[in-house]
């Protein structure tokens, strides 16, 4: 495989290798437990989507559920609050969570090779107008669009600012001088209400109010790796500050 891979790269292709997605362990619709991969399961593909408490396309359970329910059909819903629906066993088709998604490929709209979508780092909505190989970008002069989404493109903040001025002077004093240089930055933030519940309020009374107002922030650091920013950190935080009433204010 080596040996076609080189080959591959000497024409002008990205890898002369097949990429694939493993299957992603399954939720049983009893929600106790997980379909691992390559594990047995019951799907019922649901052909009316507008029914009352059936609106999903599809419904799977566990071989250990499906088999555990003596009886000749399933009790189906998507809120178990309200009444379930009777399906049939023998509406139920068998399966094995063993479906591979094949890599996304993208053509190259001036040679018409074709890449691996995970090789060259190609994203639609980065490049609308479709993708240009090296190749072609250097054998033809063509000046491709600039990445817009580039981590250090994006909208700073003075928490982003703040945050990734300590990080950097932290890694330049106590580690390795040569260590990429971490960016940070606050990807989304929204005002949000946490809702009280009406037997909590109930319990504690009036001195409960209806909600308590926070913003919700997603805050993520990026390092440069051979020219392409990773993920290396996420956090998703809420804040609750001096407008919540107590006991969340601040």
């Amino acid at each position: 495989m080596e040996r076609v891979d080189s080959i591959m790269k000497d024409y002008g292709y990205c890898c002369g290798y097949q990429y694939a997605f493993l299957p992603p362990a399954m939720l049983c619709h009893t929600n106790d437990c997980r379909i691992p991969r390559d594990g047995d399961y019951f799907v019922y593909n649901n052909p009316d989507t507008s029914r009352n408490n059936l609106s999903s396309d599809k419904y799977t359970f566990c071989k250990k559920c499906f088999d555990s329910m003596k009886s000749d059909y399933m009790a189906v819903g998507d809120d178990p609050a309200q009444t379930l629906v009777k399906l049939l066993k023998e509406e139920f088709r068998r399966a094995k969570n063993d479906h591979q998604e094949q890599e996304a490929m993208v053509d190259c709209v001036v040679c018409l090779r074709r890449f691996h979508n995970i090789c060259v780092l190609y994203h639609e909505h980065i490049w609308p107008e479709g993708y240009v190989c090296k190749q072609c970008v250097n054998q033809y002069n063509i000046k491709r669009k600039d990445n817009r989404y580039l981590a250090h493109k994006l909208t700073m903040t003075d928490l982003a600012n703040t945050l990734e001025k300590r990080v950097n002077t932290f890694l330049r004093k106590e580690c390795d001088p040569d260590t990429g240089r971490v960016t940070i930055r606050v990807l989304a933030a929204s005002d949000r209400v946490c809702e009280v519940k009406p037997r909590f309020k109930k319990h504690f009374g009036a001195q409960i109010p209806d909600g308590y107002p926070y913003r919700t922030k997603a805050i993520f650091a990026f390092q440069e790796i051979e020219g392409v920013d990773v993920v290396l950190f996420g956090m998703h935080v809420q804040e609750y500050d001096s407008r919540c009433p107590g006991p969340n204010s601040k």
